[in-house]
């Protein structure tokens, strides 16, 4: 899928098309796709500080579509900077929606921010079979929840850890016609936050590794090194170890002793 094809589903959907973007990822966002603030809606709360390390909704009208897309060809596939949206609902009511679903329960109760602004942690909620690049696919949401989380909205799509633009599975083409019962905060089992920790930790390691052991990636292309921590990960687990800091352990290694790693 290619983005002109994504912004040329949105009319006959009859819908509104909209970027959520994160400015921690890109700091021109989300100035670089309009510089009208009543098309702009930050989803958190706070100060100049906090907004500018939260998620924005943008508003994308149509006058705007070819720059917006030749913007967000030229950076969103390098960085999870963004995702599309289709919707029938106007900026404030889609905004207001979304941010209902920000905050979810884990199962003692806490309450806990849900990133998906992210695009990996957004496919891992929702599902997308054919993104080979997710370490978990998931759904990791039930029916329900997917269904409460994503009543007002025809069309998501998000660009992969290798540049590609997917959709999640997820498409109507139109809203429910009554509220779907489940309302928000939803609870998550522990099974799904187990598979959202899951899906942080290749993410995790490889700030680990830059942090603390930057020269060991020296090797690896930056654009394959999300891919190279997975299938790390996946040897490890296939010999039986488990656990974060052994993959971690396992990772390092592997790095250090290279092709020769297999022999020791």
């Amino acid at each position: 899928m290619d983005t002109q094809l994504a912004f040329a589903e949105v009319e006959p959907l009859g819908a509104h098309l909209y970027a959520l973007v994160d400015p921690v990822q890109n700091a021109a966002l989300p100035g670089a796709l309009s510089a009208r603030p009543d098309h702009i809606v930050c989803l958190m709360d706070g100060g100049s500080d906090v907004q500018a390390v939260s998620p924005h909704l943008v508003y994308i009208p149509p006058g705007n579509f070819d720059s917006v897309r030749v913007w967000l060809d030229q950076h969103a596939p390098a960085a999870p900077c963004a995702s599309l949206l289709a919707s029938p609902l106007p900026l404030v009511a889609l905004a207001g929606h979304l941010k209902q679903f920000l905050r979810v329960h884990l199962p003692d109760g806490e309450l806990i921010v849900l990133a998906f602004w992210d695009p990996a942690i957004l496919a891992t909620l929702i599902g997308s079979r054919d993104d080979e690049t997710l370490f978990v696919k998931g759904p990791v949401l039930t029916d329900a929840q997917r269904q409460a989380f994503l009543a007002p909205v025809l069309r998501w799509s998000y660009w992969d850890r290798g540049g590609v633009l997917r959709q999640v599975d997820w498409t109507q083409e139109r809203m429910p016609a009554s509220a779907a019962p489940l309302r928000p905060p939803l609870k998550l089992e522990q099974v799904q936050v187990d598979a959202l920790i899951d899906a942080s930790v290749p993410d995790g390691l490889l700030q680990h590794i830059g942090e603390h052991a930057p020269d060991a990636l020296a090797d690896v292309p930056e654009h394959e090194r999300y891919g190279f921590v997975c299938r790390q990960i996946e040897r490890a687990r296939q010999l039986g170890i488990e656990g974060t800091g052994a993959w971690m352990d396992y990772c390092t290694h592997v790095l250090m002793r290279g092709d020769f790693f297999d022999s020791h």
